[in-house]
């Protein structure tokens, strides 16, 4: 082999082992969300050009290996402490993320750092490549390269979570090239690294339209994909009871007034069916109240206590309601369609609802009512009233009921707190703000966060261990954060829709967690907790909430538009994003008829290509075969094929293989090869593009 050809051969086979190599590693661990850096990157790069360099250039193969893999255990015995931490952080990301489908599943270990991390993926980089060198370079074997990477691709795959699109390009594009250059990577490897990069554009092309098609934003998963979910989760949860999995079935749902339940917060699952319908004679986006809860036991939130104390003290208690008449009102008209609660829905700033019957400190029951009317006040600046001038009987009962926490919880949040720079010496309205900051920094949006384990604080979970979560978690962690800074302050849910048009469908998508904290002389002031969630809603559209006189908050950094979320299936309230938060869903499946053509168009290809090579391969085998005569007339009709006019003196060879008694010798049949490459070159060297396309992939006359 040439030096030219051995350096090409070279360069191909390092392309590839990247590919492969790193398109695995990042598959593995983009596919759980973690930050895997360029430290991976680099090693596995490094590691396949170094495998590359040695085992093509070299001559004693066995050594050279030996060298690396002996390179590769140094690093880790002196890197052992931070490669165990990586381990044990990578099997935590995995097995955390199995036990939301997979109850049996333990979560082991526990999160590592960033660093750690790092390095522990950087290793398995540089191990992944090491293989992939004796499988591409030695044993020439797709199978077992195969093998090697299916791993990092379908560990995510389990639990239906998708690589990020780089990496899966990547080790797709590897399997690809590996399978169609396989023909030759034995008999000719320069024509095999020929074969991989003349494929490598069209692959290219054909993959990277596959994944620009299918959205790979950080939202709900497509409905096949649920459907996956449930089934696999209901597979595993009859074989651990001992029942068949062919046994399916939908679980049920926990009823709905364990929606605060803190225990059943787990990955969310909507189904898009509509809640509500609202019909308003006013646009805009609107938080519909449904009910707050002020008792925080750790694992739930229930409604106070000392409801009972309440008595007669308001006409609506708890509620920031306005006076009638002072603002421009608007009528809205909601309609219960699949709510199973008996709570009824008001936006902000109500001053009349139609069959309002309170039920608690924290909400109104529409008392079996399915439709009913309220009369509020949209996108005016009021001052927070209460109906009673002296409110101090209130103010107890909030004093009472709104500070309470559990001893632990209280002490491990306030001083959390404390250290990230929170002091009851703010301002209430600032420290409200502060403590959004501080629940929200360094804290994950995650719509699939798995369960807490039991015996496991919620909120102290979440701000310690976890850090990700949605609405449940950051309004659960902001009530808390703000009782044990000694404000008063309680859980609400309900729903976020906006009205266009005068008429919104709110889907179980739409519901939404957020925060109220109490100002005495003011009243409940609502604040969103989730990141991505704009306080204008709140503050803007259903009333400034904040006086004119009272510091800006810092913005909150955090994600614009965070993955519509839902109802799951034990009734826990999620959120949707605030731009579009009554519109359908959108689907992340690929349409139908694009999926048709690609499919299509990606067979054809690859049908077209077998066949090729297939009539390649055995046209070779006709013209290479012991009998001579037999050779002969093979290579003849190939000529006849190439050019209606052979030359004279192929003609006579011809004719002389088939008509005389001993044939052609090998001298005359290498001749009339000759003679057929010759030809060969002179119809490719006439030809234009598409002439050439058409004699290389339909008719095959010549590779």
């Amino acid at each position: 082999m040439k030096q030219g050809e051995r350096f090409f051969l070279s360069l191909t086979n390092a392309l590839l082992l990247n590919l492969g190599a790193v398109g695995a590693v990042l598959s593995a661990s983009s596919g759980f969300g973690m930050e895997s850096g360029w430290l991976p990157v680099a090693m596995g790069s490094g590691t396949a050009c170094l495998a590359t360099a040695l085992l093509s250039f070299g001559r004693k193969r066995g050594r050279w290996m030996l060298l690396l893999w002996g390179v590769w255990a140094t690093i880790l015995l002196v890197g052992h402490t931070s490669f165990r931490e990586g381990f044990c952080g990578f099997v935590y990301e995995v097995t955390s993320d199995y036990h939301v489908w997979f109850a049996n599943v333990p979560v082991l270990f526990m999160r590592a750092s960033r660093e750690a991390l790092q390095f522990f993926l950087g290793m398995m980089a540089s191990v992944t490549a090491l293989l992939l060198a004796v499988t591409v370079l030695v044993w020439r074997s797709f199978a077992a390269s195969l093998l090697v990477t299916l791993p990092g691709f379908c560990l995510p795959l389990v639990v239906t979570q998708v690589a990020a699109d780089l990496p899966l390009l990547s080790v797709m594009l590897f399997w690809v090239l590996m399978l169609f250059s396989q023909f030759f990577r034995r008999v000719d490897p320069v024509r095999a690294a020929k074969t991989v990069w003349m494929l490598m554009p069209v692959v290219l092309v054909l993959l990277g339209g596959l994944l620009w098609v299918i959205p790979h934003e950080k939202k709900e998963p497509p409905s096949w994909a649920l459907e996956i979910q449930k089934t696999v989760s209901t597979w595993a949860t009859r074989a651990a009871e001992g029942k068949s999995p062919l046994q399916l079935g939908v679980t049920s749902k926990v009823p709905v007034f364990e929606w605060t339940n803190l225990e059943q917060a787990g990955p969310r699952v909507y189904t898009g069916q509509t809640m509500l319908k609202v019909t308003c004679t006013a646009d805009g986006t609107y938080y519909l109240r449904g009910e707050a809860r002020g008792d925080y036991t750790g694992t739930r939130w229930d409604k106070p206590l000392s409801d009972a104390q309440l008595g007669e003290v308001l006409l609506w208690p708890g509620m920031m309601l306005a006076e009638s008449g002072s603002g421009t009102t608007a009528q809205m008209t909601i309609t219960s369609e699949k709510d199973k609660t008996n709570l009824l829905y008001t936006p902000y700033w109500t001053f009349d609802a139609d069959g309002a019957r309170s039920t608690s400190d924290g909400g109104f029951a529409r008392a079996g009512r399915t439709s009913w009317s309220v009369q509020f006040l949209p996108q005016q600046s009021v001052d927070f009233l209460l109906l009673h001038a002296d409110t101090a009987m209130y103010d107890a009962y909030v004093e009472e009921n709104y500070l309470a926490l559990p001893e632990d919880t209280a002490q491990t949040v306030g001083r959390l707190a404390w250290e990230a720079g929170l002091s009851s010496e703010m301002e209430t309205s600032w420290l409200a703000q502060e403590a959004v900051r501080f629940v929200q920094e360094d804290k994950r949006y995650d719509s699939q966060t798995p369960y807490q384990p039991e015996n496991e604080d919620f909120v102290v979970y979440f701000l310690t261990h976890s850090q990700r979560g949605y609405c449940v978690h950051f309004a659960s962690a902001v009530t808390v954060t703000l009782r044990a800074m000694g404000v008063p302050a309680r859980y609400v849910n309900g729903y976020l829709v906006t009205v266009k048009n005068g008429q919104a469908d709110v889907k179980d998508e739409n519901a939404h967690a957020w925060v109220e904290y109490y100002e005495a002389g003011v009243g409940w002031i609502p604040i969103e907790a989730t990141p991505g969630y704009s306080q204008n809603v709140l503050q803007t559209n259903q009333s400034q909430i904040v006086s004119e006189s009272e510091p800006e908050p810092p913005a909150a950094s955090a994600p614009e538009n965070p993955p519509s979320q839902g109802v799951s299936e034990i009734g826990s309230p999620a959120e949707s994003s605030p731009a579009q938060p009554q519109t359908e869903t959108e689907s992340a499946e690929i349409p139908r008829e694009l999926l048709t053509v690609l499919l299509v168009v990606f067979g054809t290809m690859v049908l077209g290509w077998l066949r090729r090579e297939w009539i390649l391969r055995q046209r070779n085998k006709r013209q290479n075969q012991k009998n001579s005569r037999r050779a002969s007339v093979a290579v003849w009709k190939q000529l006849r094929r190439i050019t209606a006019k052979p030359p004279q003196r192929a003609k006579e060879l011809a004719e002389k293989a088939v008509f005389s008694r001993q044939g052609l010798s090998l001298q005359e049949l290498e001749e009339m090869k000759t003679i057929l490459q010759q030809c060969v070159r002179r119809r490719r060297a006439g030809s234009g593009a598409l002439r050439r396309f058409v004699d290389q992939w339909i008719l095959v006359l010549y590779s």
